[in-house]
């Protein structure tokens, strides 16, 4: 089962980014009486939902998370930090993301040309893949079918890296959008072992069509990001699931009379 280190007033991610450590549940009538466990209220998810990890519902979204990987490598010679966007906000090139703070965004996380690069400026060199599937395909997934990320584990061979945010954009179409953070550096403790590394759940993430999620990628740095993936509408796979069903509840074979 997945741990989370448990957030301190510190360690909020801005109103909307919070931990996953528990919080005091309420106390039913009758539960001191009868010594029980205090009940949870129950939730049935939309029937639209589903959930990439072994889970039916979202209490243990985040422990029983399937993942993707993806790592990036900044070789640029010109010792130049880049803007990544790990989400692209349905953009398929970096010239066309806007984000509040009129920062540029050098590129987009892709499988890049054959050598894997997604940068291949004269000066500038930034290496990207993704595991167990291509970013292509990833997203592509995210384009049309809005996916929760509940999690992240950074790795990175600069532990400089950690200090440098994800900024998260919601578009709207009837305002300006803000800008909001997921600090890393939140996570560390003095008394981590390895300060290369830190996994924490998160709340609020979504990838979509009109989420813009972004990073500076420092010089020389290595960065391996592995998002924990929760809830999803795969719209394909509800139509395949349900037709299914409808076809062997009911008998039909298909064929013309």
């Amino acid at each position: 089962m997945r741990t989370v280190k448990s957030m301190t007033s510190r360690q909020m991610v801005g109103p909307k980014f919070k931990g996953n450590s528990a919080s005091p549940r309420a106390r039913f009538s009758g539960d001191e009486l009868l010594g029980s466990e205090p009940r949870k209220p129950k939730r049935v998810p939309h029937s639209m939902v589903k959930f990439t990890g072994a889970v039916a519902d979202y209490a243990n979204e985040y422990q029983k998370s399937k993942s993707f990987k993806i790592k990036l490598t900044n070789n640029a010679t010109s010792a130049e930090d880049q803007y990544i966007a790990l989400c692209p906000g349905g953009e398929s090139t970096a010239a066309n993301i806007v984000v509040p703070s009129g920062t540029t965004i050098d590129a987009i996380i892709g499988d890049g040309d054959a050598s894997g690069h997604i940068i291949t400026d004269t000066d500038k060199e930034v290496y990207c893949e993704g595991s167990p599937e291509t970013v292509r395909r990833f997203l592509r997934y995210i384009l049309h079918n809005p996916l929760r990320i509940v999690g992240m584990q950074l790795k990175t061979n600069d532990a400089d890296q950690l200090q440098e945010p994800f900024y998260v954009v919601r578009h709207n179409i009837t305002r300006t959008p803000a800008s909001e953070q997921i600090n890393p550096s939140d996570f560390l403790s003095a008394s981590d072992s390895n300060e290369k590394l830190v996994e924490f759940g998160l709340d609020q993430l979504q990838f979509d069509d009109q989420t813009t999620v972004y990073f500076k990628l420092l010089e020389d740095c290595t960065l391996t990001i592995t998002l924990f993936l929760g809830a999803t509408i795969n719209a394909a796979g509800v139509l395949a699931t349900d037709a299914a069903q409808a076809y062997n509840e009911l008998g039909i074979t298909n064929e013309r009379s």
